[in-house]
């Protein structure tokens, strides 16, 4: 199963679109009675916001008043369910996406959702093409307490709440989830290298593990040396070698040597007599050095001993 999300400004559209479409059938309505029509629904959704905008005393003005999901099961995973269950369904899903938390650029506390105490309808809709059921629930940005539904990386929340319930059915991670968790792992293994000062491999897991990824390091039996592992998050675990190729562990030193390469300095050595003449360069370290009487070179001088090294930039 999948979950798609999007908060949206006006929801008097996407409330009749859900409830109204042909063949729609409502299945659950949440704290509100049951009798609204779509775009009775919304307004109560619209008022219900304003009436709280004034206690809102940071960040911007509320302006997109409803979040909508599609909850898209398999038909082999949704075969067989009844209205009840695609209830029991909508209520699970918002329960998954309560239960993620997220920590949202500028926080320092993960973040989480509390859909289920907010206003929401949700409507069974048929795909005109496959037949394939999939579940419409449109929710208010406010909860019943006040309290604003944070959809910062909403789309992340859907994914990880998706995930939460797959694994809890045993139903096959789709390849759309695998594909965006694979993403994420992959840049967060990057960025961690980048922030590495020296390359130690049990610093780089430890990294991992604190963002809240399992990584399981695996050994060869015979000489114990580390041949490889894997790193992932609730159903979607991942070999290094699907993650990348720069990531595996035969390649992650070199990976790590190629974001922090060596600097280098140009550099010319010249020995002075007592006269002052500069004479042939007189070269150590096996440094090089650009051609002499550069125009657009500048010196900085240094004394040592008897011999002046003059750096140009």
């Amino acid at each position: 199963m999948i979950i798609l999300a999007r908060p949206v400004a006006y929801g008097g559209n996407a409330a009749r679109y859900a409830m109204e479409k042909e063949d729609a059938t409502v299945v659950k309505v949440n704290h509100m009675p049951d009798y609204l029509d779509a775009t009775e629904i919304w307004y109560r959704m619209k008022h219900h916001c304003q009436l709280h905008q004034q206690d809102r005393t940071v960040g911007r003005k509320l302006e997109r008043f409803m979040t909508t999901f599609v909850l898209s099961p398999s038909k082999e995973e949704s075969e067989n369910y009844t209205l009840d269950d695609w209830a029991n369904l909508a209520d699970e899903g918002l329960e998954a996406l309560d239960s993620v938390g997220l920590l949202p650029k500028g926080f320092k506390e993960k973040v989480k959702t509390n859909f289920r105490n907010s206003m929401n309808v949700a409507a069974l809709h048929r795909d005109s093409k496959s037949g394939t059921l999939h579940l419409h629930l449109d929710c208010c940005r406010v909860d019943n307490d006040g309290k604003t539904n944070d959809v910062h990386d909403v789309h992340i929340r859907a994914m990880r709440a998706a995930e939460i319930i797959n694994a809890r059915h045993g139903w096959e991670q789709s390849q759309e989830i695998r594909e965006m968790r694979q993403q994420d792992i992959a840049e967060f293994c990057e960025y961690t290298l980048q922030k590495m000062d020296s390359f130690d491999i049990d610093r780089y897991f430890d990294m991992l593990r604190l963002r809240g990824y399992e990584v399981n390091p695996r050994y060869d039996t015979t000489n114990g040396k580390l041949v490889g592992y894997t790193i992932g998050k609730n159903a979607s675990v991942f070999k290094a070698s699907a993650i990348g190729r720069k990531f595996m562990v035969s390649q992650l030193e070199a990976t790590w040597k190629k974001m922090h390469p060596k600097p280098t300095q140009d550099a010319t050595c010249f020995t002075f007599r007592n006269s002052g003449s500069p004479c042939s360069p007189s070269c150590s370290d096996n440094e090089t050095y650009p051609a002499q009487g550069s125009t657009k070179s500048t010196a900085k001088a240094r004394i040592s001993e008897v011999s002046f090294h003059y750096q140009y930039r």
